[in-house]
């Protein structure tokens, strides 16, 4: 359930941005209704790091091997 009507993002501090955040909420909806998907759709599409906003802070992610 991301906003398929957000602009691109771009980056933070150098690290790509989850794109699909709503306004004031950012991507808490999506990631209430399926966490994993969201991770797993983060990673095919920018990478293994990247950033997630809960609409009043980050978040930042690292997976896959790189995590450990």
């Amino acid at each position: 359930m991301l906003n398929p009507f957000a602009k691109s993002p771009g980056l933070r501090e150098g690290i790509p941005i989850l794109p699909g955040a709503f306004p004031l909420v950012g991507h808490i909806p999506a990631v209430y209704h399926g966490y994993p998907g969201v991770v797993r759709r983060a990673q095919a599409e920018i990478g293994n790091l990247f950033w997630i906003t809960t609409g009043f802070g980050w978040v930042l992610f690292c997976t896959g091997p790189q995590a450990i």
